[in-house]
């Protein structure tokens, strides 16, 4: 998704026990922060994002001020909406982790991807809630985010455009009818989406882009895409780059060259691709062709 934003300020009115463990972004106007918090009472303000956050582990004993019967637990969900100030009473360790993305990249998706007027799209306030469903599809995001650079974007792409929809079909505050999926992708559509994959390849390819070449919206096509490949763009795109890579092994360019041109973005992620999909490391795959 190609957005232009300031990037989030992700300054959190927290106690200074609260530390960052791990951090990174999609785009500018989403960011992820995993946190590690000890005893404290706690305010929470965010003027800029919307939060999603999800206990990883504690928080029993843990709640609210103004929903003192309601404690936390790992797996559960809080919806903080952009504007949000609440007071929280933290009675052990927990770990949590938080998604900030804007109101404007909120409502953008909903007018890619919904008949609706955006002013109707409005994130709620959620305290604790039991959802797996969302749980696992943050914690995908997440595990998308945490991959290899090359197809890292790619994957969190989807998993990010997986999540927003969910979360308005699930949860905005007026109701939204989603996009029916059915079918799959055309013929013509197949073979655009490939002739933009090969041609992308060494300087990168994105569910926008493969999207845009067939006319639809991002999260439309990345399930349409899933019913006609049987995998998911980011590893079917992973599947070529291989592919090319082990064709060109047989020639003459260094390994460094080769996973360069087939779009890696260092020697060592093309290695720790190959060597997992094909069981030899390149540099093996070179000296067996030789043999």
């Amino acid at each position: 998704m190609s957005i232009e934003h300031p990037k989030i300020d992700r300054s959190i009115l927290l106690a200074s026990n609260a530390t960052v463990v791990d951090a990174f972004d999609l785009h500018s106007d989403a960011a992820i922060s995993k946190w590690s918090i000890g005893r404290n009472a706690v305010t929470y303000k965010k003027d800029d994002s919307h939060t999603l956050s999800l206990y990883l582990s504690g928080g029993e004993t843990s709640y609210r001020a103004d929903n003192t019967g309601t404690r936390g637990a790992p797996g559960r969900i809080c919806l903080m909406p952009q504007g949000h100030q609440s007071k929280w009473h933290i009675n052990g360790a927990i770990d949590f982790l938080h998604l900030y993305f804007s109101d404007r990249l909120l409502k953008t998706f909903a007018a890619q991807h919904f008949d609706t007027d955006v002013r109707f799209i409005e994130m709620p306030d959620l305290t604790y809630n039991n959802d797996p469903v969302l749980q696992a599809k943050l914690l995908a995001y997440v595990r998308a985010c945490e991959g290899a650079p090359e197809h890292a974007f790619l994957a969190s792409e989807a998993a990010f455009y997986d999540l927003m929809y969910y979360l308005i079909t699930r949860y905005n505050s007026f109701a939204v009818k989603g996009e029916r999926i059915q079918g799959g992708l055309s013929p013509r559509h197949i073979r655009a989406v490939k002739a933009r994959i090969n041609d992308g390849l060494s300087s990168g390819v994105t569910i926008a882009d493969l999207a845009h070449s067939v006319t639809m919206s991002q999260y439309h096509f990345a399930r349409m895409f899933k019913i006609s490949f049987g995998v998911t763009p980011a590893a079917y795109v992973n599947q070529i780059r291989l592919a090319r890579a082990k064709g060109m092994l047989a020639g003459d360019l260094s390994i460094a060259d080769i996973s360069a041109v087939t779009g890696f973005t260092h020697q060592s992620h093309m290695t720790q691709s190959f060597k997992k999909y094909f069981g030899v490391t390149p540099k093996q795959y070179r000296s067996l062709m030789a043999a």
